[in-house]
């Protein structure tokens, strides 16, 4: 990929991040479960783990993934049989 393509591209995926945070959030701040963040430093760390997270989701090649996915599933298909049989008895075991 190009790097003024992936520049866009991260530029699009932290631009529509933005718009769904945006979306969800409120104006006043809800406690979950009764309970809230006393760390000023807790949701800078938060952030920081998000903008990693989307900064790895970016030099994915998505394109690929299907291909990829589909490849992996076919050299897998002998184990796939294995691993039904295994589940089968599995659950033989369990539920009897």
């Amino acid at each position: 990929m190009s790097s003024k393509l992936s520049r866009k591209v991260s530029h699009d995926v932290a631009s529509a991040t933005a718009l769904v945070v945006a979306m969800f959030a409120s104006v006043e701040p809800v406690a979950a479960a009764g309970s809230t963040i006393e760390s000023p430093y807790a949701t800078w760390a938060i952030g920081l783990i998000c903008g990693i997270i989307l900064a790895l989701a970016a030099r994915i090649n998505w394109r690929s993934v299907p291909h990829r996915l589909a490849d992996w599933a076919r050299r897998q298909r002998h184990r796939a049989g294995w691993a039904a049989l295994g589940s089968f008895c599995t659950a033989i075991l369990i539920f009897y």
